[in-house]
């Protein structure tokens, strides 16, 4: 979990608190994203 905190945090500049009030599968979703994202650049 801490790993998906700090890459959303990263990319998103989101606050802890934001980030933890997402479900955790939310979470996997978004850094399964960014991780798509970043594989195309």
């Amino acid at each position: 979990m801490d790993e998906e905190v700090a890459c959303i945090a990263f990319y998103f500049h989101w606050s802890l608190e934001e980030i933890l009030n997402l479900e955790h599968s939310s979470r996997r979703n978004w850094v399964t994203q960014i991780d798509r994202i970043n594989h195309k650049i």
